[in-house]
């Protein structure tokens, strides 16, 4: 059934029905019309001509274009006996001159759904049903042919098997007294593929009651993909949340779309999990965030350990083992003995409120403080920490000798002495290792302090050594730092070897090896080279020459006869001829019935064991002719020592005695 009507007309529908029981009676009108204003008046009463029916009027008072549509009432039988469901309808059209569509998009198209195997309706109802109406994809107008195009006032245009050329900008248009009016759709075959979903937060999300609470959940669609959005948080049915929606097109290849979800004033009730589930048809997707609600500010905080505590030079990293729980996240500065960290070194680091100290020194010790401070609600937090910086021991002398070359005379007295630093204040403990005989290894004996030094009881074996007098060891200050100054005094040097001294503590040890070597040769080299006779050799006396080196420090040593006129070298040794004692090497050689030709140097030659050089000492002979009056000699040259380069290849072998 269907009605014509003028704009601005009272519509007046009066329908009866003859009940089954007691029947009520509801009516349906055009969505947009709300029930109880003014403009619409529904009045039920029993028929004056006949009382068995039942009587209902609905009027709508000064109708306009937008009214157009269905109009139905409604019984339904509540005796069970006479069941079922009656209902009278009637399509009222209001024309209106200035709005010939029903429901027009002038400025922002609607979107229309388009799905296969479906039909497919613009929707562009009219307010008259005698309007001409065209359809135009793309500038051009499609013919309704009844087939493929179908036109219904009461619907639109109705295409029942679309296709993918229907896909776009359509626009409906007809033309009223002159007048040319337009509405636009945009049709799109929607899919749901929800790509990503994303909240502007992480959990657990922190607040103070008061606060206000905004979530913003971000969904990434393909195009076409049209979703809805689903907040789940706790009280929702009796908590006045608010949202809002938008989407973001800038993008050619995606859509964005945004949901914000306040809750304004949050209290400790509010606190639990928060949920944006997105749904688009059977896709759905959803992201969470926990939510804590605390009932005021708040800071407190403590050291995890010991508040005094201990790191070691060197270390690459130290953190501060110190606990803060403060909410909202309070300001932090950090001080060392009363002064900011970045006055101090750049190698403290203070990130998200945590101290790193990088490279760990010795200057690093000393006591910190964390200040914390929530100025707005006026509450302080301070805790100090008290950093000790243990150092490994390390032996002062090492740095001043690069090589321990010294000799020490038999039978001497010697004090050797050891200075150590670190913290804590390292022990020194002493350490005797014979040279071994024959290449044997040596056994390594504990010089006990208590016992003046001497092989300690506990190690057993035939074990030589020095007779230790005393050793002692006392803390001084030197230069403003403790060190431990220890000293070893050998009562007689009688045995070679090795002391040690070895410097400990907790955190590491050092040692210094102090090369105890005898020697019996009256010089500081611990080599010489000398006739055994006192008195000048005369022409036609037996003449014989030493060359001695400690053996701990001189090998593979060799004689040699340089003329007076240093032109001619003879060669005096073989290495057959070297005889090895307790403390030295030896070489003897006699030349017999000495001539004054065989005046001269004579040079001694020795490699030294540590620095690998040739050693050279020379001694000036002159010997005398026979019954001849010495008015003058020459003073024999003084013994040196001297490093120069090996000898030369020799020229000749040693002349006949």
């Amino acid at each position: 059934m269907m009605h014509y009507l003028l704009g601005n007309m009272n519509l007046n529908i009066f329908v009866c029905f003859l009940p089954r029981g007691s029947a009520p009676i509801s009516w349906s009108w055009p969505n947009h019309i709300v029930n109880g204003s003014e403009k619409l008046r529904i009045i039920h009463f029993s028929c004056e001509d006949n009382d068995r029916l039942f009587c209902s009027n609905l009027t709508l008072n000064k109708a306009l274009g937008q009214d157009t549509g269905y109009y139905s009432c409604n019984t339904i039988s509540s005796n069970s006996s006479l069941s079922g469901k009656e209902k009278t309808q009637i399509y009222i059209f209001v024309k209106d001159e200035n709005s010939p569509f029903v429901n027009p998009h002038t400025q922002i198209p609607q979107a229309v759904h388009m799905s296969n195997g479906k039909k497919l309706v613009i929707p562009c109802r009219v307010t008259a049903p005698d309007l001409k109406v065209s359809l135009k994809m793309f500038s051009s107008s499609s013919t309704v042919d009844g087939k493929e195009i179908k036109w219904d006032s009461k619907l639109g245009f109705v295409i029942p098997r679309p296709t993918y050329k229907f896909i776009g900008l359509l626009t409906c248009e007809t033309t009223m007294n002159g007048r040319t009016f337009q509405s636009f759709y945009l049709t799109f075959r929607q899919v749901h593929n929800i790509k990503k979903i994303h909240l502007n937060a992480t959990s657990p999300l922190k607040m103070v009651s008061g606060e206000t609470l905004a979530l913003m959940c971000t969904v990434t669609t393909g195009l076409n993909t049209r979703i809805q959005f689903i907040w789940d948080y706790p009280g929702k049915e009796n908590r006045s949340a608010s949202t809002t929606q938008k989407i973001d097109r800038t993008n050619p290849r995606v859509n964005k779309f945004y949901s914000v979800l306040v809750v304004d004033r949050v209290s400790t009730s509010d606190k639990g999990s928060y949920k944006c589930k997105v749904r688009s048809g059977p896709a759905v997707k959803e992201k969470k965030i926990k939510v804590i609600v605390y009932e005021k500010p708040f800071i407190s905080g403590r050291c995890r350990k010991p508040c005094r505590t201990q790191a070691t030079a060197g270390q690459r990293v130290y953190r501060f083992p110190i606990k803060v729980k403060a909410f909202p996240p309070p300001e932090v500065l950090w001080l060392k003995d009363g002064l900011p960290l970045t006055e101090i070194s750049a190698r403290y680091k203070v990130a998200g409120g945590r101290l790193t100290i990088r490279d760990v020194s010795e200057e690093d010790a000393g006591s910190y403080t964390m200040m914390l401070r929530l100025k707005r609600w006026n509450l302080y937090k301070n805790i100090t920490l008290s950093l000790s910086v243990n150092v490994k021991p390390h032996i002062c002398e090492k740095a001043l000798f690069l090589q321990d070359l010294d000799l020490y005379p038999l039978g001497s007295k010697q004090t050797l002495s050891c200075t150590a630093y670190g913290i804590p204040l390292p022990r020194i403990l002493w350490v005797w290792q014979p040279c071994a005989p024959n290449n044997s290894k040596a056994h390594i004996v504990l010089l006990d302090t208590e016992d003046n030094g001497n092989i300690s009881s506990n190690n057993r074996g035939n074990v030589s050594g020095n007779r230790i007098s005393s050793i002692n060891e006392r803390a001084k200050l030197v230069e403003g730092k403790y060190k431990t100054f220890s000293t070893l005094v050998v009562a007689e040097s009688n045995v070679s070897g090795v002391y040690h001294c070895v410097a400990s503590n907790k955190v590491g040890r050092d040692e210094r090896n102090i090369s105890f070597y005898i020697t019996d040769i009256p010089n500081e080299f611990g080599f010489d080279v000398g006739t055994e006779q006192d008195v000048v050799p005369t022409e036609g006396d037996d003449l014989t020459l030493f060359c001695r080196a400690n053996q701990f420090l001189y090998s593979k040593i060799a004689c040699r006869f340089l003329s007076e006129d240093n032109r001619t070298a003879f060669q005096l040794s073989s290495p057959n001829q070297v005889k090895t004692g307790l403390y030295s090497i030896a070489l003897y050689f006699t030349i017999k019935n000495v001539s004054q030709d065989q005046s001269g140097i004579y040079e001694c030659a020795a490699r030294n064991i540590i620095t690998q050089e040739i050693v050279h000492q020379k001694k000036h002979v002159y010997v005398e002719g026979e019954h001849q009056t010495i008015v003058s000699k020459p003073p024999p040259p003084p013994s040196t020592c001297s490093y120069i380069a090996p000898f030369t290849r020799v020229e000749s072998q040693s002349k006949p005695s």
